[in-house]
């Protein structure tokens, strides 16, 4: 028999504004070392599509695209250059770029992955958030390949901009050991923008389905609310330890998520997870990581999701 669930966990203080005014999209990225298939740059897994690699610590560096030089403030000329642009080596999608490599490549938490075990990791974050964060690299990169050079300085991608395309390159802590495609070019994550991105291969620019890289990709803040309505959250700001979470679910929902994530998009706490009758529901938050350890003052993200659909508030914890 089904029943209503209460939910526990929960730290939050929203401005709550029914919905975000600003879209922003979750995506869940996974990385299957069984899957690499050139053992030249396959993260020092065996590449025989059986053996994962022995690696436990794993690094993402990704960048995004979302501007075409030579129209700045033209989305439709960014969609087209930054589908365009992508290349095996040097592209000039690499606009925004999260994770220290170059000479001096860093294992500092940036772009780390969460080790999910028989070789497989994960990175899940709001893009948005992630690619927009203080955390994002300041450097240039000159490059040269066939003969072309290009040189991208990486900044944070600024509020209101879409994410079009991602370049994907993926390494150990000390930056030796990488993971890319079948001839150990970049991969790619194109036409972010619309309902079905694909990821290719930079080698040849096809997609690879059958590649070590799979995610999940889904709208946050929706322009209407067809998931939860009526959220309420108090106190807020929350200047103590608990925070009471009210809410209305539309539909009866078979995959329900609860989640918090940090102001730079790193998922701080899942709340819950499950199975959610529609109606009126409630979630406690205690401002905790989901290592039991107190989070710090600042802003947080709060999203509840189920399937494609997702909305997110800002959070302010002030204790």
């Amino acid at each position: 028999m089904k029943r209503k669930i209460t939910l526990f966990a929960l730290t939050l203080a929203l401005p709550m504004a029914g919905i975000m005014a600003q879209t922003t999209h979750f995506i869940k990225i996974q990385l299957d070392t069984k899957k690499f298939p050139n053992i030249s740059c396959s993260l020092n897994a065996p590449a025989d599509g059986v053996t994962p690699s022995a690696l436990t610590d794993v690094y993402m560096h990704a960048g995004v695209c979302w501007q075409s030089p030579s129209a700045p403030a033209d989305e439709s000329a960014a969609s087209i250059f930054c589908s365009s642009t992508i290349t095996p080596l040097c592209s000039e999608v690499w606009q925004s770029v999260k994770g220290n490599w170059g000479n001096n490549p860093l294992a500092d938490g940036v772009g780390q992955m969460v080790n999910e075990g028989n070789g497989i990791f994960t990175k899940e974050f709001i893009v948005e958030e992630y690619f927009s964060a203080p955390d994002v690299s300041l450097a240039t990169e000159n490059c040269t390949f066939n003969g072309n050079s290009t040189s991208v300085t990486s900044q944070p991608m600024p509020s209101g901009r879409t994410a079009y395309t991602m370049g994907l390159v993926f390494r150990d802590p000390t930056g030796a050991i990488t993971g890319r495609d079948d001839q150990c070019n970049d991969i790619f994550i194109y036409q972010l923008n619309s309902a079905t991105p694909k990821v290719i291969k930079g080698s040849d620019i096809t997609e690879w389905p059958e590649g070590p890289v799979s995610f999940i990709y889904s709208l946050a803040g929706l322009e209407t609310n067809e998931l939860v309505y009526e959220r309420n959250v108090s106190p807020n700001p929350l200047t103590g330890d608990l925070a009471n979470i009210n809410f209305f679910v539309r539909n009866h929902q078979k995959d329900f998520e609860i989640n918090v994530y940090d102001a730079i998009g790193n998922l701080i706490k899942t709340i819950y997870r499950g199975e959610l009758l529609a109606g009126k529901q409630i979630a406690h938050w205690d401002a905790s990581n989901n290592k039991g350890e107190k989070v710090a003052n600042g802003m947080y993200y709060f999203t509840m999701r189920s399937g494609n659909n997702m909305v997110t508030d800002k959070i302010i914890v002030n204790r």
